[in-house]
């Protein structure tokens, strides 16, 4: 994922990686220095059997959204943007279970409407956000 001077990625082994402008700490790798030329490892608070499962950057931002539900954000805090961002993240995860519900379902089952079923995930994830905002910042 790319943000407004900076890219973001998720390896295969759940491993992040993020490279370019750091002006704002937006690449979550504590260093002093405003450009990080060559991708390096994001060392992220993780819980026990936690991972990143999508990562999204926009403008000086970035977002990790874990297989525990927590959205760990990087970077200058703008709602707007941290919004844009938490919407996209769930939009891809619901995108994901939707794709392996499909290939799971024999075809005569019942179709579940994703987007309705995730407004009270999405309303948790903001939540959670806000708080982990407001208790540290990257």
């Amino acid at each position: 994922m790319a943000g407004e001077l900076h890219t973001v990625a998720l390896r295969t082994d759940g491993a992040v990686l993020s490279w370019g402008d750091n002006q704002r700490g937006q690449l979550g790798r504590h260093s002093e220095e405003a450009v990080l030329r060559t991708p390096g490892h994001v060392a992220l608070p993780l819980e026990p059997r936690e991972r990143a499962l999508r990562v999204a950057a926009g403008g000086y931002r970035s977002a990790v959204l874990t297989n525990h539900g927590r959205l760990l954000t990087m970077g200058f805090h703008d709602e707007k943007e941290q919004q844009a961002l938490e919407d996209e993240l769930l939009a891809e995860e619901m995108a994901a279970e939707q794709e392996e519900e499909e290939e799971g379902d024999s075809g005569g089952g019942v179709y579940d409407d994703p987007l309705a079923d995730g407004a009270e995930e999405l309303e948790a994830m903001r939540f959670q956000a806000e708080e982990e905002l407001e208790m540290a910042e990257f």
